[in-house]
């Protein structure tokens, strides 16, 4: 037996006509310029949106910022630098505790815990004395893990100074108590969220002891039509 190998000659391929080309080449054209536009447009979206953060985070009466994970301040608005003392310049690079040196030993283990946990702490109260002023002041601070991919790569804070809020409620909870007449607050459910010292000494009970109960089962023994 015997192998017998043909081989082919290889046939250039035909040419491609001068209106083929350039039709095809338009084609492309037209995608190319497509495909620039909507880069462009996404581009555009993005500038617009990296621009609202950025006023509402300069603008807003909430206090933000970004720690690393040397607690290392990487960016702050101008409403966080007044609360801390320092212009938004001289508190970029500085740990929290070079910034806020008596305000830290409230922060650190809340900072350590989100690093650690990945979990946030939130609705944090922060007291001592403003590094501006030395006046003492109340802060409502929450901390946020920041991720990239799945890594933590440092914490988001969110400051808000309740000072005047806590003033008011001290300056509430002083005259109810010091009221001769028995004070109750109910929710809307009638559960008991408040009561004064003349309230207690009337009834007997401490505000601990009924806070969340139903004050008609308690202290009602029927309606006001009469039925129990």
């Amino acid at each position: 037996s015997r192998l017998t190998l043909f081989i082919r000659p290889a046939f250039p391929s035909p040419p491609i006509a001068a209106e083929d080309f350039h039709a095809h080449l338009r084609v492309l054209n037209g995608k190319l310029i497509e495909k620039v536009g909507q880069l462009e447009e996404s581009e555009r979206r993005g500038a617009e949106t990296l621009w609202l953060l950025e006023t509402l985070q300069s603008s807003a009466p909430v206090g933000f910022g970004f720690l690393d994970r040397e607690f290392r301040t990487v960016r702050a608005n101008q409403t966080l630098a007044d609360i801390n003392g320092l212009s938004i310049e001289e508190q970029i690079g500085r740990t929290v505790e070079e910034a806020v040196p008596d305000l830290w030993p409230q922060i650190e283990p809340v900072c350590h815990q989100v690093l650690e946990t990945g979990e946030p702490v939130v609705n944090l109260e922060v007291e001592g004395q403003a590094p501006a002023t030395g006046e003492r002041r109340c802060w409502l601070s929450s901390f946020y893990p920041v991720r990239l991919a799945s890594e933590v790569i440092g914490i988001g804070l969110v400051v808000v100074d309740i000072t005047e809020r806590r003033r008011a409620e001290d300056l509430r909870a002083v005259v109810m108590d010091n009221m001769a007449e028995g004070v109750i607050v109910c929710d809307q459910d009638g559960a008991l969220s408040y009561m004064n010292d003349a309230a207690t000494q009337m009834l007997g009970w401490r505000e601990e002891e009924l806070r969340g109960q139903q004050m008609h089962s308690v202290i009602h023994y029927q309606h006001a039509d009469g039925s129990p």
